[in-house]
């Protein structure tokens, strides 16, 4: 009678392990599931403030374009203006100096916003790769560390079992 209670109260153990065994097989799964789904939000993020800052820039881009078309066309009327005073030959050269100095400081000025919106552009999107690199590996780490945490749990009841089994068979 006490070894039929003996054994049953094995079996009972050995259900639970299994059945415990099952749950977090199961909690691993889902967090995997979960962290895949971060990963593809992550990605979703960074395509849209990729997309977005290139249409935000081009917009920009355009804008600085406009404006120094304007200033060329002003400084192109105020070189004519200026050079009415004097000889032909002098006004042309004086109007083509300004409106040259004009387009280089024009030209500059769209070179350095080009170059500022392109600046952002660059540091947006590397620091939203460290970012999701940073996330992946951690991610990555946790999913590691739970697995190797699911495997001792399970090979060390799976141990304890086996010694109770043991010891019962040999008392």
């Amino acid at each position: 009678m006490m070894m039929m209670m003996m054994m049953m109260l094995v079996v009972v153990v050995v259900l639970v392990m299994i059945v415990v065994a099952l749950v977090m097989t199961l909690v691993v799964l889902v967090m995997i599931v979960v962290m895949f789904v971060i990963i593809v939000i992550i990605i979703v993020v960074i395509l849209v403030v990729v997309v977005v800052g290139m249409i935000s820039g081009e917009d920009s881009d355009d804008d600085d374009d406009d404006d120094d078309d304007d200033d060329d066309d002003d400084a192109g009327r105020s070189g004519y203006g200026g050079g009415g005073s004097f000889s032909s030959s002098s006004s042309s050269s004086s109007s083509s100096s300004s409106s040259s100095s004009s387009s280089s400081s024009s030209s500059s000025s769209s070179r350095s916003g080009g170059g500022t919106i392109t600046t952002t552009k660059t540091t947006v999107v590397v620091v939203v790769v460290v970012v999701e690199v940073v996330v992946v590996v951690v991610v990555v780490v946790v999913v590691v560390v739970v697995v190797v945490v699911v495997v001792v749990v399970v090979v060390v009841r799976a141990v304890v079992v086996v010694v109770v089994i043991v010891a019962l068979v040999v008392w």
